[in-house]
Protein backbone atom coordinates (compact mmCIF):
# COMPACT_ATOMS: atom_id res chain seq x y z
CA UNK A 1 0.00 0.00 0.00
CA UNK A 2 3.05 2.04 0.71
CA UNK A 3 4.12 2.38 -2.93
CA UNK A 4 0.59 2.70 -4.12
CA UNK A 5 -0.97 5.45 -2.29
CA UNK A 6 1.82 7.74 -3.10
CA UNK A 7 0.93 8.06 -6.93
CA UNK A 8 -2.52 8.19 -6.12
CA UNK A 9 -2.45 11.49 -3.95
CA UNK A 10 -0.32 13.10 -6.34
CA UNK A 11 -2.19 12.57 -9.38
CA UNK A 12 -5.36 13.51 -7.67
CA UNK A 13 -3.91 16.74 -7.09
CA UNK A 14 -1.99 17.22 -10.33
CA UNK A 15 -5.61 17.37 -11.74
CA UNK A 16 -6.40 20.58 -10.32
CA UNK A 17 -3.27 22.54 -9.65
CA UNK A 18 0.23 21.96 -10.67
CA UNK A 19 2.48 20.38 -7.80
CA UNK A 20 5.57 22.24 -8.28
CA UNK A 21 6.79 24.99 -5.77
CA UNK A 22 2.99 25.32 -4.16
CA UNK A 23 2.56 25.79 -0.57
CA UNK A 24 -0.33 23.54 0.60
CA UNK A 25 -2.00 23.84 3.54
CA UNK A 26 -2.91 20.54 5.39
CA UNK A 27 -5.77 19.91 7.36
CA UNK A 28 -4.77 17.13 9.74
CA UNK A 29 -6.77 15.74 12.98
CA UNK A 30 -4.05 13.36 13.88
CA UNK A 31 -6.35 10.44 12.77
CA UNK A 32 -5.03 7.72 10.21
CA UNK A 33 -6.98 9.12 7.22
CA UNK A 34 -4.98 12.49 7.74
CA UNK A 35 -1.58 11.28 9.17
CA UNK A 36 -1.17 9.01 5.84
CA UNK A 37 -1.89 11.67 3.86
CA UNK A 38 0.29 14.54 6.00
CA UNK A 39 2.99 11.51 5.26
CA UNK A 40 2.57 11.11 1.80
CA UNK A 41 2.88 14.97 1.23
CA UNK A 42 6.23 15.17 2.98
CA UNK A 43 7.48 11.88 0.84
CA UNK A 44 6.25 14.75 -2.07
CA UNK A 45 7.71 17.60 -0.72
CA UNK A 46 11.69 17.66 -1.79
CA UNK A 47 10.84 16.24 -5.23
CA UNK A 48 8.34 18.98 -5.63
CA UNK A 49 10.04 21.47 -3.38
CA UNK A 50 6.37 21.76 -1.09
CA UNK A 51 6.12 24.34 1.85
CA UNK A 52 3.83 22.16 3.77
CA UNK A 53 1.52 24.27 6.43
CA UNK A 54 -0.09 21.69 8.72
CA UNK A 55 -3.24 22.86 10.41
CA UNK A 56 -4.98 21.61 13.99
CA UNK A 57 -7.24 22.84 15.57
CA UNK A 58 -8.52 21.84 18.84
CA UNK A 59 -12.27 21.76 19.72
CA UNK A 60 -12.30 21.49 23.16
CA UNK A 61 -14.65 18.36 23.20
CA UNK A 62 -12.62 15.37 24.79
CA UNK A 63 -10.64 16.96 27.50
CA UNK A 64 -6.64 16.11 27.66
CA UNK A 65 -7.36 13.19 24.80
CA UNK A 66 -7.68 15.77 22.67
CA UNK A 67 -5.48 18.29 23.70
CA UNK A 68 -3.03 15.04 23.48
CA UNK A 69 -4.34 14.77 19.23
CA UNK A 70 -3.08 18.20 19.18
CA UNK A 71 0.76 17.06 20.57
CA UNK A 72 0.96 14.43 18.76
CA UNK A 73 0.64 16.04 15.49
CA UNK A 74 2.95 18.96 16.75
CA UNK A 75 5.38 16.21 17.32
CA UNK A 76 5.43 15.09 13.94
CA UNK A 77 6.37 18.44 12.28
CA UNK A 78 8.65 18.99 14.70
CA UNK A 79 10.41 15.66 14.28
CA UNK A 80 10.06 16.43 10.20
CA UNK A 81 10.62 19.98 9.99
CA UNK A 82 7.07 21.32 8.59
CA UNK A 83 5.23 24.49 9.67
CA UNK A 84 2.66 23.39 12.17
CA UNK A 85 -0.56 25.79 13.35
CA UNK A 86 -2.52 25.63 16.07
CA UNK A 87 -6.21 26.74 16.38
CA UNK A 88 -7.48 25.99 20.51
CA UNK A 89 -11.49 26.44 20.50
CA UNK A 90 -14.53 25.97 23.25
CA UNK A 91 -16.87 24.08 20.99
CA UNK A 92 -19.29 23.22 23.90
CA UNK A 93 -19.21 27.27 24.98
CA UNK A 94 -19.90 27.85 21.21
CA UNK A 95 -22.39 25.44 21.25
CA UNK A 96 -24.00 26.32 24.28
CA UNK A 97 -24.64 30.13 23.14
CA UNK A 98 -25.67 29.67 19.63
CA UNK A 99 -27.55 26.28 20.23
CA UNK A 100 -26.53 25.28 16.41
CA UNK A 101 -25.43 21.69 15.72
CA UNK A 102 -21.92 20.63 16.78
CA UNK A 103 -20.77 18.96 13.87
CA UNK A 104 -22.00 21.94 11.72
CA UNK A 105 -20.52 24.86 14.24
CA UNK A 106 -17.23 22.79 14.08
CA UNK A 107 -17.24 22.17 10.75
CA UNK A 108 -17.38 26.74 10.50
CA UNK A 109 -14.74 26.75 12.90
CA UNK A 110 -12.17 25.03 10.94
CA UNK A 111 -13.33 26.40 7.46
CA UNK A 112 -12.92 30.07 9.00
CA UNK A 113 -9.45 29.30 10.06
CA UNK A 114 -8.95 27.97 7.13
CA UNK A 115 -9.42 31.41 5.36
CA UNK A 116 -7.33 33.06 8.15
CA UNK A 117 -4.17 30.42 7.46
CA UNK A 118 -5.02 31.34 3.54
CA UNK A 119 -4.28 34.76 3.83
CA UNK A 120 -1.51 34.37 6.61
CA UNK A 121 0.55 32.14 4.10
CA UNK A 122 -0.84 33.51 0.68
CA UNK A 123 -2.18 30.44 -0.72
CA UNK A 124 -5.77 29.35 -1.66
CA UNK A 125 -4.43 25.50 -1.82
CA UNK A 126 -6.03 23.50 1.66
CA UNK A 127 -5.54 19.77 1.05
CA UNK A 128 -8.23 17.54 3.79
CA UNK A 129 -8.06 13.99 4.03
CA UNK A 130 -11.95 12.96 3.39
CA UNK A 131 -11.95 9.13 2.21
CA UNK A 132 -14.00 6.99 -0.30
CA UNK A 133 -15.77 5.93 3.47
CA UNK A 134 -16.58 9.55 4.14
CA UNK A 135 -18.06 10.08 0.71
CA UNK A 136 -20.46 7.23 1.64
CA UNK A 137 -21.61 8.42 4.65
CA UNK A 138 -22.20 11.39 3.55
CA UNK A 139 -24.37 10.41 0.46
CA UNK A 140 -26.23 8.35 2.80
CA UNK A 141 -27.16 11.47 5.13
CA UNK A 142 -27.84 13.62 2.18
CA UNK A 143 -30.50 10.95 1.39
CA UNK A 144 -31.87 10.66 4.66
CA UNK A 145 -32.33 14.55 5.18
CA UNK A 146 -33.53 15.06 2.04
CA UNK A 147 -31.00 16.07 -1.16
CA UNK A 148 -30.71 17.19 -4.90
CA UNK A 149 -29.83 15.54 -7.30
CA UNK A 150 -26.22 17.92 -6.71
CA UNK A 151 -26.21 16.35 -3.16
CA UNK A 152 -25.90 13.27 -4.35
CA UNK A 153 -22.62 13.92 -6.19
CA UNK A 154 -21.41 13.68 -2.59
CA UNK A 155 -18.23 15.99 -1.77
CA UNK A 156 -16.05 17.05 -5.26
CA UNK A 157 -12.71 16.00 -5.19
CA UNK A 158 -11.82 20.03 -5.85
CA UNK A 159 -13.97 22.53 -4.64
CA UNK A 160 -14.02 26.59 -4.99
CA UNK A 161 -15.26 27.80 -1.24
CA UNK A 162 -14.44 31.47 -0.30
CA UNK A 163 -11.36 32.27 -2.41
CA UNK A 164 -10.03 28.84 -1.46
CA UNK A 165 -9.51 25.48 -3.31
CA UNK A 166 -10.40 23.02 -1.10
CA UNK A 167 -9.10 19.49 -2.51
CA UNK A 168 -9.78 16.07 -1.57
CA UNK A 169 -6.95 13.40 -2.96
CA UNK A 170 -8.46 10.69 -0.67
CA UNK A 171 -11.78 10.39 -2.03
CA UNK A 172 -10.74 7.31 -4.30
CA UNK A 173 -9.15 5.71 -1.55
CA UNK A 174 -11.13 3.20 1.35
CA UNK A 175 -10.61 3.97 5.14
CA UNK A 176 -9.05 0.79 5.47
CA UNK A 177 -6.10 1.20 3.07
CA UNK A 178 -5.66 4.14 5.05
CA UNK A 179 -4.83 1.95 8.12
CA UNK A 180 -3.13 0.03 6.09
CA UNK A 181 -0.53 2.63 5.06
CA UNK A 182 -0.31 3.97 8.94
CA UNK A 183 0.67 0.55 9.78
CA UNK A 184 3.66 -0.43 6.81
CA UNK A 185 5.04 3.16 7.72
CA UNK A 186 5.05 2.51 12.25
CA UNK A 187 2.82 5.53 11.99
CA UNK A 188 0.37 5.62 15.12
CA UNK A 189 -2.25 7.88 14.48
CA UNK A 190 -4.68 8.91 17.04
CA UNK A 191 -8.17 7.36 17.42
CA UNK A 192 -10.63 9.20 17.88
CA UNK A 193 -13.26 7.07 20.64
CA UNK A 194 -15.98 9.00 19.73
CA UNK A 195 -16.45 7.77 16.14
CA UNK A 196 -17.67 4.33 17.89
CA UNK A 197 -20.86 6.80 19.50
CA UNK A 198 -23.98 6.81 17.87
CA UNK A 199 -24.90 10.11 18.98
CA UNK A 200 -24.38 11.62 15.26
CA UNK A 201 -26.16 10.71 12.49
CA UNK A 202 -22.88 10.09 10.34
CA UNK A 203 -21.87 7.78 13.14
CA UNK A 204 -25.31 5.79 13.25
CA UNK A 205 -24.68 5.54 9.72
CA UNK A 206 -21.20 4.36 9.86
CA UNK A 207 -21.96 1.96 12.39
CA UNK A 208 -25.83 0.63 12.03
CA UNK A 209 -27.08 1.78 8.35
CA UNK A 210 -24.09 1.04 6.66
CA UNK A 211 -23.89 -2.81 7.98
CA UNK A 212 -27.88 -3.00 7.62
CA UNK A 213 -27.32 -2.61 4.08
CA UNK A 214 -24.85 -4.55 3.53
CA UNK A 215 -27.00 -7.56 4.21
CA UNK A 216 -28.84 -6.49 1.10
CA UNK A 217 -26.07 -5.29 -0.97
CA UNK A 218 -22.33 -6.48 0.51
CA UNK A 219 -21.30 -4.07 -2.39
CA UNK A 220 -23.44 -1.61 -1.25
CA UNK A 221 -20.65 1.16 -0.09
CA UNK A 222 -19.60 0.44 -4.45
CA UNK A 223 -22.97 1.17 -5.38
CA UNK A 224 -23.43 4.57 -3.46
CA UNK A 225 -20.03 5.51 -4.70
CA UNK A 226 -21.21 4.75 -8.41
CA UNK A 227 -24.43 7.01 -7.94
CA UNK A 228 -21.86 9.75 -6.82
CA UNK A 229 -20.07 9.75 -9.76
CA UNK A 230 -22.91 9.64 -11.96
CA UNK A 231 -24.59 12.17 -10.43
CA UNK A 232 -21.77 14.31 -10.26
CA UNK A 233 -21.07 13.51 -14.10
CA UNK A 234 -24.86 14.43 -14.41
CA UNK A 235 -24.33 17.58 -12.33
CA UNK A 236 -21.79 18.97 -13.95
CA UNK A 237 -23.70 19.01 -17.77
CA UNK A 238 -26.47 20.62 -16.09
CA UNK A 239 -23.66 23.24 -14.52
CA UNK A 240 -22.58 24.02 -18.01
CA UNK A 241 -25.91 24.90 -19.77
CA UNK A 242 -27.28 26.68 -16.65
CA UNK A 243 -24.12 29.09 -16.47
CA UNK A 244 -24.88 29.52 -20.67
CA UNK A 245 -28.90 30.42 -19.29
CA UNK A 246 -27.09 32.74 -17.10
CA UNK A 247 -24.57 34.79 -18.99
CA UNK A 248 -28.23 35.33 -21.58
CA UNK A 249 -30.63 36.04 -18.61
CA UNK A 250 -29.31 37.53 -15.62
CA UNK A 251 -27.99 41.12 -15.08
CA UNK A 252 -25.14 41.04 -12.45
CA UNK A 253 -24.86 44.36 -10.45
CA UNK A 254 -22.22 42.36 -7.98
CA UNK A 255 -21.21 45.66 -5.54
CA UNK A 256 -25.02 45.94 -5.15
CA UNK A 257 -25.39 42.05 -4.64
CA UNK A 258 -28.12 41.84 -7.00
CA UNK A 259 -29.14 39.76 -9.62
CA UNK A 260 -31.95 40.60 -11.96
CA UNK A 261 -33.70 38.03 -14.30
CA UNK A 262 -35.61 38.30 -17.30
CA UNK A 263 -38.80 36.87 -16.55
CA UNK A 264 -39.99 36.13 -19.70
CA UNK A 265 -37.00 34.16 -20.89
CA UNK A 266 -36.58 32.30 -17.43
CA UNK A 267 -40.31 31.24 -17.98
CA UNK A 268 -38.87 29.43 -20.94
CA UNK A 269 -36.24 27.32 -19.42
CA UNK A 270 -36.24 23.84 -18.31
CA UNK A 271 -38.00 23.97 -14.96
CA UNK A 272 -34.28 21.93 -13.73
CA UNK A 273 -32.60 24.78 -15.39
CA UNK A 274 -34.75 27.42 -13.64
CA UNK A 275 -34.08 25.68 -10.29
CA UNK A 276 -30.18 25.72 -10.77
CA UNK A 277 -29.93 28.97 -11.73
CA UNK A 278 -31.76 29.97 -9.25
CA UNK A 279 -29.54 28.05 -6.83
CA UNK A 280 -26.93 29.40 -8.74
CA UNK A 281 -27.48 33.20 -7.80
CA UNK A 282 -28.18 32.32 -4.20
CA UNK A 283 -24.58 30.77 -3.80
CA UNK A 284 -23.13 33.88 -5.42
CA UNK A 285 -24.68 35.91 -2.65
CA UNK A 286 -23.18 33.53 -0.39
CA UNK A 287 -25.97 34.07 2.26
CA UNK A 288 -23.80 31.06 4.43
CA UNK A 289 -27.80 29.95 4.92
CA UNK A 290 -29.61 27.01 3.91
CA UNK A 291 -32.68 28.06 1.03
CA UNK A 292 -35.17 24.85 1.03
CA UNK A 293 -36.64 23.30 -1.65
CA UNK A 294 -40.03 25.40 -0.67
CA UNK A 295 -38.12 28.37 -1.03
CA UNK A 296 -37.27 27.92 -4.42
CA UNK A 297 -40.28 26.40 -5.53
CA UNK A 298 -41.80 29.65 -4.31
CA UNK A 299 -39.96 32.35 -6.62
CA UNK A 300 -40.37 30.00 -9.18
CA UNK A 301 -44.25 29.97 -9.04
CA UNK A 302 -44.24 33.54 -8.85
CA UNK A 303 -41.96 33.61 -11.68
CA UNK A 304 -45.06 31.68 -13.88
CA UNK A 305 -47.50 34.21 -12.20
CA UNK A 306 -48.89 37.54 -13.83
CA UNK A 307 -48.21 39.59 -11.07
CA UNK A 308 -46.05 42.64 -11.95
CA UNK A 309 -45.15 43.97 -8.72
CA UNK A 310 -44.43 42.66 -5.17
CA UNK A 311 -41.79 40.39 -3.41
CA UNK A 312 -40.99 37.72 -1.18
CA UNK A 313 -39.18 37.83 1.73
CA UNK A 314 -36.82 34.67 2.11
CA UNK A 315 -34.34 33.53 4.59
CA UNK A 316 -30.87 34.73 4.79
CA UNK A 317 -31.81 38.37 4.65
CA UNK A 318 -32.85 37.42 1.07
CA UNK A 319 -35.44 39.50 -0.85
CA UNK A 320 -37.21 38.54 -4.15
CA UNK A 321 -38.61 41.63 -6.01
CA UNK A 322 -40.98 41.63 -8.59
CA UNK A 323 -40.96 45.20 -11.19
CA UNK A 324 -42.88 44.66 -14.08
CA UNK A 325 -41.15 41.52 -16.30
CA UNK A 326 -37.62 41.78 -14.08
CA UNK A 327 -37.20 39.14 -11.04
CA UNK A 328 -34.63 40.55 -8.44
CA UNK A 329 -32.82 38.49 -6.38
CA UNK A 330 -30.60 40.86 -3.53
CA UNK A 331 -29.43 40.66 -0.15
CA UNK A 332 -31.53 43.34 1.59
CA UNK A 333 -29.79 45.19 3.43
CA UNK A 334 -29.49 44.95 7.45
CA UNK A 335 -29.38 48.59 8.10
CA UNK A 336 -32.58 49.22 6.06
CA UNK A 337 -35.31 50.23 9.13
CA UNK A 338 -38.77 51.77 8.75
CA UNK A 339 -40.22 54.57 8.77
CA UNK A 340 -40.19 54.91 5.26
CA UNK A 341 -38.79 58.25 4.87
CA UNK A 342 -35.31 56.60 6.22
CA UNK A 343 -35.41 53.94 3.42
CA UNK A 344 -35.71 56.18 0.55
CA UNK A 345 -31.67 57.03 0.29
CA UNK A 346 -30.87 53.46 0.48
CA UNK A 347 -33.46 52.00 -2.10
CA UNK A 348 -34.90 54.18 -3.84
CA UNK A 349 -33.17 52.54 -7.31
CA UNK A 350 -34.54 48.86 -6.26
CA UNK A 351 -38.12 49.19 -4.10
CA UNK A 352 -39.61 51.13 -6.15
CA UNK A 353 -40.18 53.88 -2.99
CA UNK A 354 -43.03 51.65 -1.40
CA UNK A 355 -42.76 50.40 1.99
CA UNK A 356 -41.13 47.12 3.34
CA UNK A 357 -43.84 45.19 5.59
CA UNK A 358 -41.98 43.65 8.47
CA UNK A 359 -43.18 41.89 11.83
CA UNK A 360 -42.06 45.10 13.76
CA UNK A 361 -45.48 47.71 14.29
CA UNK A 362 -45.54 50.79 12.55
CA UNK A 363 -47.50 53.67 12.61
CA UNK A 364 -50.15 54.04 10.49
CA UNK A 365 -50.69 57.65 9.91
CA UNK A 366 -54.33 59.30 9.30
CA UNK A 367 -54.97 61.23 6.74
CA UNK A 368 -51.47 59.82 4.68
CA UNK A 369 -51.18 57.46 1.55
CA UNK A 370 -48.84 54.61 2.30
CA UNK A 371 -47.58 53.06 -0.69
CA UNK A 372 -46.58 49.65 -0.27
CA UNK A 373 -43.63 47.08 -1.80
CA UNK A 374 -46.46 45.50 -3.82
CA UNK A 375 -47.54 49.07 -5.68
CA UNK A 376 -50.99 48.94 -3.60
CA UNK A 377 -51.88 51.96 -1.25
CA UNK A 378 -53.31 51.89 2.09
CA UNK A 379 -55.36 54.28 3.35
CA UNK A 380 -56.97 55.62 6.49
CA UNK A 381 -58.89 58.38 7.78
CA UNK A 382 -61.86 59.51 10.41
CA UNK A 383 -65.21 61.17 8.78
CA UNK A 384 -68.19 62.11 9.93
CA UNK A 385 -70.71 60.00 9.65
CA UNK A 386 -73.28 61.47 6.67
CA UNK A 387 -70.35 61.36 4.41
CA UNK A 388 -69.38 57.87 5.52
CA UNK A 389 -72.65 57.11 3.86
CA UNK A 390 -71.81 57.45 0.47
CA UNK A 391 -69.25 54.77 1.22
CA UNK A 392 -69.32 51.25 0.02
CA UNK A 393 -67.84 48.80 2.00
CA UNK A 394 -65.69 45.60 0.81
CA UNK A 395 -62.50 43.23 1.55
CA UNK A 396 -60.54 46.67 0.06
CA UNK A 397 -62.83 49.46 1.75
CA UNK A 398 -63.75 49.17 5.44
CA UNK A 399 -65.61 50.77 8.21
CA UNK A 400 -65.46 51.19 11.95
CA UNK A 401 -67.11 53.37 14.66
CA UNK A 402 -63.98 55.67 15.33
CA UNK A 403 -64.79 56.30 18.92
CA UNK A 404 -62.89 52.92 19.91
CA UNK A 405 -59.98 55.01 18.76
CA UNK A 406 -60.04 57.59 21.37
CA UNK A 407 -56.59 57.71 22.97
CA UNK A 408 -55.28 55.09 20.45
CA UNK A 409 -53.26 54.28 17.39
CA UNK A 410 -53.22 52.43 14.12
CA UNK A 411 -50.65 50.40 13.28
CA UNK A 412 -49.58 48.28 10.55
CA UNK A 413 -47.48 45.29 10.18
CA UNK A 414 -46.84 42.17 8.29
CA UNK A 415 -48.34 39.06 9.50
CA UNK A 416 -46.88 36.84 12.90
CA UNK A 417 -47.25 33.33 13.50
CA UNK A 418 -50.09 32.12 15.74
CA UNK A 419 -51.88 35.51 14.88
CA UNK A 420 -55.52 35.23 15.48
CA UNK A 421 -58.62 37.54 14.65
CA UNK A 422 -62.21 37.85 15.34
CA UNK A 423 -64.13 37.99 12.35
CA UNK A 424 -67.58 39.44 11.45
CA UNK A 425 -70.11 36.62 12.13
CA UNK A 426 -67.96 34.19 13.49
CA UNK A 427 -67.92 33.71 17.56
CA UNK A 428 -64.49 33.53 19.46
CA UNK A 429 -61.31 34.07 17.09
CA UNK A 430 -59.78 32.26 14.15
CA UNK A 431 -56.31 31.92 13.17
CA UNK A 432 -54.90 34.71 10.34
CA UNK A 433 -53.17 32.08 8.75
CA UNK A 434 -56.60 29.89 8.17
CA UNK A 435 -58.50 33.18 6.87
CA UNK A 436 -55.68 33.98 4.05
CA UNK A 437 -56.03 30.41 3.40
CA UNK A 438 -59.99 30.49 3.22
CA UNK A 439 -59.52 33.42 1.37
CA UNK A 440 -57.58 31.72 -1.49
CA UNK A 441 -54.44 33.92 -0.95
CA UNK A 442 -51.49 32.37 -2.70
CA UNK A 443 -48.80 31.91 -0.03
CA UNK A 444 -46.44 33.29 -1.97
CA UNK A 445 -47.77 36.77 -0.96
CA UNK A 446 -49.52 35.96 2.45
CA UNK A 447 -46.67 37.92 3.97
CA UNK A 448 -47.51 41.22 1.73
CA UNK A 449 -50.84 41.47 3.60
CA UNK A 450 -50.83 44.32 5.73
CA UNK A 451 -52.23 43.52 9.37
CA UNK A 452 -53.81 46.60 10.96
CA UNK A 453 -53.37 46.62 14.33
CA UNK A 454 -55.08 48.48 17.53
CA UNK A 455 -53.69 47.68 21.32
CA UNK A 456 -52.07 44.23 19.79
CA UNK A 457 -55.46 43.29 18.42
CA UNK A 458 -55.87 42.75 14.63
CA UNK A 459 -58.79 44.50 13.41
CA UNK A 460 -58.26 44.55 9.25
CA UNK A 461 -56.21 42.29 6.88
CA UNK A 462 -56.27 44.78 4.68
CA UNK A 463 -58.38 43.28 1.26
CA UNK A 464 -59.31 40.17 2.91
CA UNK A 465 -61.20 40.42 6.01
CA UNK A 466 -62.27 42.98 8.83
CA UNK A 467 -62.32 41.83 12.34
CA UNK A 468 -66.38 42.22 14.69
CA UNK A 469 -64.45 45.41 16.22
CA UNK A 470 -66.12 48.93 16.52
CA UNK A 471 -69.23 48.44 13.79
CA UNK A 472 -70.88 51.27 12.81
CA UNK A 473 -74.25 51.68 14.73
CA UNK A 474 -77.29 54.06 15.06
CA UNK A 475 -74.85 56.36 17.75
CA UNK A 476 -71.80 56.37 15.81
CA UNK A 477 -70.67 60.13 14.76
CA UNK A 478 -67.72 59.66 13.69
CA UNK A 479 -66.20 56.65 11.02
CA UNK A 480 -63.01 55.51 10.70
CA UNK A 481 -62.89 54.17 7.35
CA UNK A 482 -59.41 52.50 5.91
CA UNK A 483 -59.08 51.21 2.41
CA UNK A 484 -56.21 49.56 0.07
CA UNK A 485 -56.16 50.61 -3.44
CA UNK A 486 -54.34 49.89 -6.50
CA UNK A 487 -53.75 53.79 -7.49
Amino acid sequence: MSQELLPIIKNNIQKHIPLNNQKLIVGVSGGPDSMALLDCLRKLQLEYSLIIIVAHIEHGFRGQTSIDDAAYVEAYCQQHQLIFELRAVNMPEIIKQTKGSSQELSRKQRYSWYRELSTKYQTPYIILGHHQDDQVETVLMRIIQGTSTDGLAGMRMCQERDGMLIIRPLLTVSKRDLELYCQENQLKPRIDASNASNKYLRNKARNQLIPYLEEYNPNVKGAILNLAELAGEAEHYIYQHTKEAYDSIVTALIDAKEYRIDRKKMVNLHCALQRRLILLILYYLKTGERIEKKHIDMIIDWIKGTESGGYLQLPANLIVIRESEQLIIRIQPQDIKLPAESLQAVRSNWLNEGVLLQQEPKPLMLGQKLKLLTGQFLYADIINKADAKLLRPNQSLVIYDAEFLQGKSLYYRSRKDGDRMTIVGMKGTKKVKDILIDGKMPSRIRDNVPVIIVDDQIIWLAGVRRSNIAPVTDNTTEVLFMQITND
